[in-house]
């Protein structure tokens, strides 16, 4: 536990972010080639 499980934790944040981050610009390029 402390400074480790904190990192830990923070990791699947950022990871997560991504995951999302990932979806969202994916989304997006294929509804611009859809709508294009």
């Amino acid at each position: 536990m402390g400074k480790e499980q904190i990192f830990l934790q923070g990791q699947v944040i950022v990871q997560n972010n991504k995951d999302v981050l990932y979806e969202i610009c994916t989304t997006g390029v294929i509804s611009m080639l859809y709508l294009s």
